[in-house]
């Protein structure tokens, strides 16, 4: 497969092993600031922001408890919910950024595992506890929920050539850096765009599931049934 595009995300290194020029995939990226109100936005990003949105309990967690900062004696954190659409699967995710006090530069961490992330959180002292409503049972199950990947109805993306999208807050990002979002560590170079390259030349370049019908006449013909003659040789003219 080859990518035309002018940016450089991980996984592009693959092609130096060779470029099937047959099979193009062209990665223009669109961005879009999203607010509740999506009517006034393409259509297509109206149907990606549905498609990514977090079924129920999942998004209730993040909701009240992810996108605010946390302070200890070292650094200041920042938390933020995103969700990768990547050929036909959701990779549910959080940004932590890390700013050290005194010290402008930043660190992103990124976590598709909710293990890692609790890990990150009580090293370091970031306090993720149940909202006044919310009962602490409640909280652990959205919190589980919250990581599990999904699939989502494939045909629309096939219908309009969705290969890979991203919801992060407000924002919607149409063929955007997977790199700036640490998808390495859900998939490697290879496994991503082995993946993207059988997406593009096998889902999207053909209708999925249709069964052609062929009516009876036709397909006794094609194993040699004349109707005047039946399966007798026809005679020589």
């Amino acid at each position: 497969m080859k990518i035309v595009s002018d940016f450089h995300d991980y996984y592009d290194s693959v092609m130096i092993h060779g470029q099937d020029s047959d099979i193009t995939f062209v990665r223009k990226p669109l961005q879009y600031n999203i607010e509740r109100n999506l009517d006034q936005y393409p259509k297509l990003i109206q149907n990606i922001a549905e498609i990514t949105k977090r079924p129920n309990p999942g998004h209730k967690w993040y909701r009240n408890h992810i996108e605010l900062s946390f302070k200890n004696k070292k650094s200041q954190y920042n938390l933020y919910p995103f969700r990768i659409l990547f050929c036909g699967e959701i990779y549910p995710g959080i940004k932590v950024t890390e700013s050290k006090i005194n010290d402008e530069n930043s660190i992103n961490h990124f976590f598709y595992d909710l293990n890692e992330f609790i890990s990150f959180t009580e090293e370091n002292e970031i306090l993720l506890k149940p909202g006044k409503y919310i009962r602490d049972s409640e909280f652990q199950k959205n919190r589980r929920s919250y990581f599990e990947g999904y699939s989502v109805d494939k045909n629309y993306l096939i219908e309009n050539k969705v290969s890979i999208a991203i919801r992060a807050y407000k924002h919607i990002y149409i063929n955007y850096n997977l790199k700036d979002f640490g998808f390495y560590k859900v998939m490697d170079a290879y496994s991503t765009f082995q993946t993207l390259n059988q997406w593009v030349s096998g889902t999207l370049a053909y209708p999925p599931n249709i069964m052609i019908e062929i009516e009876d006449k036709y397909r006794i013909s094609a194993h040699g049934f004349d109707p005047k003659y039946g399966f007798r040789k026809r005679p020589n003219k």
